[in-house]
């Protein structure tokens, strides 16, 4: 008897075979937090975002007193205080941190080098620049240029380690890292 239809088996929604509940285990306590270090903080921003106040505050929270954040753009401090006065922002809002100002390029190695001691930081934040919010594909560029220059010279370096994290962090990077 050959029909084609009775090889197949329908199963309707109702028949459909049920499959055994896997009894999970309770979880457990959370691990334990690391000691919160209350050893001051000195951060590295490389480079100049419009929102650097909302930045600045926000660290402000989470590093210790007698922190320092680096601020190291091509911005005159001139500049950087302009932009701070019209967000009605002053460095004495913060309570944990201190400012430094630095100028320079990022992607310079010279500069770099010349400017900073790269080896005192605790972290660096890689910052897209400001200049170079019209192209999107401009600024990324520039932000990956600068994480592999930091690369280069923490990999030439003795003794210098820096945490760093670009502001943004696409896909492909941490594994080209």
């Amino acid at each position: 008897g050959g029909g084609g239809g009775e090889n197949w088996k329908f199963l309707s929604s109702r028949q459909q075979p049920r499959h055994p509940r896997v009894a999970l285990p309770a979880p457990g306590p959370p691990p334990p937090l690391p000691a919160k270090s209350h050893a001051p903080e000195r951060v590295l921003f490389l480079g100049w975002r419009r929102d650097m106040d909302a930045l600045l505050l926000a660290l402000d929270e989470f590093v210790p007193r007698k922190s320092q954040v680096w601020l190291y753009a091509p911005l005159t401090v001139e500049e950087r205080e302009k932009v701070f006065k019209d967000e009605d922002f002053s460095p004495s809002m913060l309570e944990n941190l201190e400012i430094v100002h630095v100028v320079g390029l990022t992607l310079s190695r010279r500069q770099l080098q010349k400017k900073l001691r790269l080896d005192t930081f605790t972290s660096a934040v890689v910052l897209g620049e400001e200049s170079l919010e019209h192209s999107m594909l401009l600024a990324d560029t520039n932000v990956i240029a600068t994480v592999l220059l930091l690369r280069d010279l923490q990999a030439n370096s003795r003794g210098f380690r820096l945490s760093f994290l670009p502001s943004f962090l696409p896909s492909f990077l941490p594994s080209f890292l």
